[in-house]
């Protein structure tokens, strides 16, 4: 039997409930997570680049990321995918819609969307309550926590808060302390050594003595789109294993397990997002693809 593998960027705990139950409905699919945040970046940019790896292994069927890197690939380097015009797709449910979210192309699908919030150490902002109050800890130039230059989060924060405050975008990633992953953090927060940090909702529901708060802005989360492209060479079963990411009890999973956004109608969101009524700012694709090219610049850079 050949085995076609899946190429997954998805937090650890999601990654091995989907690895089981992928592998269990698809035998001959095997969902292979990536280890490292630098993994994810380079499986992304690499998408379509070649039929085999250097070690000879056939290239994923199947991509499934939210590195922007493979919206690059597709949209602008014309790498290509499956067409999927005949999967009969779920559609996409109305907050997603009204949030900008529908894919710029029509073979590229729109599996989950990651929402990003301020997390902040009670004892130090106990009235924080958007995304403005963290202008005067960016002016400061530190206090602000972001996941590392090897994820899209920190270019993602940084282009949102320099177009709401007519500031240079260099200029505020300069202030975000990006030397930790969110997890840690969480810890950071919790001891007191950052007052602020940007976070998915699923790295901050648990703190050491509570004191990490998290704050969903009353004008929405910012909003990391989880995209999925088939490759030309993917089997029939594929597109079945791309349709069951959006049944209802996938999504389900995406939502209780890995703190995301489920895209499909009729599915609850993470608690976090109900309380604060489905608020998503809105999502600019163009601007996605500036960060992917800025992203990319950026770990060419501290690659030499």
């Amino acid at each position: 039997m050949m085995i076609h593998d899946i190429h997954f960027a998805a937090p650890p705990m999601l990654a091995r409930r989907l690895k089981s139950d992928i592998e269990t409905a698809f035998p001959d699919h095997r969902l292979t997570p990536p280890c490292t945040h630098l993994e994810m970046f380079e499986a992304a940019g690499a998408y379509g680049r070649s039929e085999a790896g250097a070690d000879g292994a056939r290239p994923p069927v199947m991509t499934i990321t939210a590195y922007p890197q493979l919206l690059t690939r597709v949209v602008e380097e014309g790498a290509a995918v499956a067409p999927l015009a005949q999967l009969a797709l779920p559609p996409l449910r109305p907050e997603i819609v009204a949030a900008g979210l529908t894919p710029p192309h029509p073979d590229v699908a729109l599996v989950a969307v990651v929402p990003l919030v301020p997390a902040v150490d009670r004892r130090q902002l106990p009235d924080f309550r958007g995304w403005d109050d963290l202008l005067p800890l960016i002016e400061a130039g530190h206090g602000v926590a972001a996941p590392p230059d090897d994820t899209p989060l920190p270019y993602l924060l940084s282009a949102f808060l320099a177009r709401r405050w007519g500031l240079p975008e260099a200029r505020i990633r300069a202030a975000l302390d990006r030397t930790s992953p969110p997890l840690e953090i969480n810890k950071r927060l919790a001891a007191g050594d950052v007052a602020a940090g940007l976070l998915p909702p699923a790295f901050c529901r648990n703190s050491r003595g509570g004191e990490v708060r998290l704050v969903w802005p009353a004008d929405g989360a910012l909003a990391a789109p989880v995209i999925a492209v088939l490759s030309p060479s993917a089997p029939c079963q594929s597109r079945d294993l791309l349709r069951s990411l959006l049944s209802p009890a996938m999504q389900r999973a995406f939502a209780d397990l890995g703190g995301m956004v489920p895209v499909i109608d009729g599915i609850p969101g993470p608690a976090e997002m109900e309380a604060a009524g489905w608020s998503l700012l809105p999502t600019d694709w163009t601007d996605l693809l500036d960060q992917s090219r800025t992203m990319s610049r950026q770990l060419l850079q501290d690659s030499k």
